[in-house]
Order: C-alpha cells, then sequence, then structure tokens
C-alpha cells in the first residue's frame, strides 16, 4: 500500500484558511487532502434559482434550451440544473451573485418565468479525485460507477440524513463531484466527509487501483 499524505488545511489564493460556510460555523479547516481524494469547500460561487409558472411550462423551457427532465444538466459555466419540472438551480463558478442573477433574468424575460437570488442560503463541497466515487457511494444510494469515467450528473440525494444536490459538469474532469447543501447543514456533511474519507481512499487503493472493479463481487464502497 503506498503511503498516503498527511490530512492538511488548503490555504486559498488570499491565505485564507477557512471556507466562508464553514469558517461562519466554527469549522478549523476548508480543505483536506489524501493520496487519491481531496474535499474542499468552494467559496467562489453563486447560484439562482428559476421558476416558471406557467401551463405549458415544456415548450417554455425548450424554447430557451433548459433541461427538462428532473435530474438532467445543461452547459458549463453557468450550468442550469433541473431540480423538478419547471424549477431550475443555475450555478456559476466565475461570477458573482449578482451578475449571474442579471444575466438569468435578462434571458428568460417573459411572462411565467420567476427567478431569485439563491447563493447564501447553499454552501458548496467539492469531492475530487480517483476515490472521490468510492466515498460517495458510502454516504447515498446512488449508482456511481466505480470503474469508467461518470457522465453529467444532478441529482438530490439523501446523503447520510440530511438532503445533497450532486453535480457533474457536463463534459467535466473526471473525478470532480460538487455537493450543494444548505448552509446550514455545511458543517455536518464537512465531518461525515473528512470521517470517512480515509477508508474511501483505502478501498480505492485494494480495491480500485490494485484491481479491476469488474472482479469486485459486492460493494466494498458501501462497507
Amino acid at each position: 500500500m503506498s503511503e498516503r499524505t498527511q490530512v492538511r488545511p488548503l490555504r486559498s489564493a488570499l491565505g485564507q484558511v477557512l471556507g466562508q460556510a464553514l469558517g461562519q460555523a466554527g469549522a478549523d479547516q476548508a480543505g483536506f487532502q489524501l493520496a487519491s481524494l481531496t474535499v474542499r469547500e468552494i467559496e467562489k460561487r453563486a447560484a439562482t434559482r428559476l421558476r416558471v409558472l406557467a401551463a405549458d411550462t415544456g415548450s417554455l423551457a425548450k424554447s430557451r434550451n433548459l433541461p427538462l427532465a428532473t435530474g438532467t444538466c445543461s452547459g458549463k459555466d453557468p450550468a442550469a440544473l433541473c431540480l423538478r419540472p419547471g424549477e431550475w438551480l443555475v450555478v456559476s463558478q466565475s461570477l458573482p451573485p449578482d451578475e449571474l442573477l442579471g444575466q438569468v433574468r435578462a434571458r428568460h424575460d417573459a411572462p411565467g418565468f420567476f427567478c431569485w437570488d439563491h447563493s447564501e442560503a447553499l454552501a458548496l463541497i467539492r469531492v475530487e479525485g480517483k476515490a472521490a466515487p468510492w466515498l460517495l457511494r458510502k454516504h447515498c444510494g446512488l449508482d456511481i460507477p466505480l470503474d469508467r469515467p461518470v457522465e453529467a450528473l444532478c441529482a438530490q440525494t439523501l446523503f447520510a440524513r440530511i438532503s445533497v444536490l450532486m453535480h457533474r459538469y457536463v463534459n467535466g474532469p473526471a473525478g470532480v463531484f460538487d455537493l450543494y447543501v444548505d448552509r446550514s447543514r455545511a458543517t455536518y456533511l464537512w465531518n461525515l466527509l473528512v470521517n470517512s474519507a480515509t477508508h474511501a481512499d483505502q478501498l480505492y487503493e485494494r480495491y480500485g487501483a490494485a484491481k479491476s472493479a469488474s472482479v469486485v463481487t459486492t460493494d466494498p464502497a458501501r462497507s
């Protein structure tokens, strides 16, 4: 078994150790890193909630290239995540919240469309690395593949005991998953990931890196 690096805080470009939501909640880390796994809070993020209140929701959404089916997504940055028929979360990591809201309002300026800033209600924690699927499968019921790259993903799922919106960008980097969670639940999710990260890293090293996942008869990620 290869030697894993020690868990350590990751400093932001401004030299700040604490992430925005985690720091305000009193957490003493903004990120940690293992050999095949990194978990960190993304401080720079914006989210706009978009809703259509109209009888012909499908036609309105299709005319503006919005994803129609629940759990689908489109675009890179901004990206539109379909939460349910007629409702989306538009997210960006390059635009400030007010600019994203302005863009969404301008693009969907039509009767029946409503949008509002949702940035401060959410925290964003990113899980990335070859062991990321192993960590995520330990706590949710999604069938995240262990032996092949995951395609674009948008899923509201029960992660342990809380609701989490999991997102993978269309054609995004392999092994990168964004977890949007209610801001008040950010510390709970963080501690859950921290406490199980080492085991997930070990599982990948034993079953993922050393062997083909196709020969594993049980699901060790949920053990």
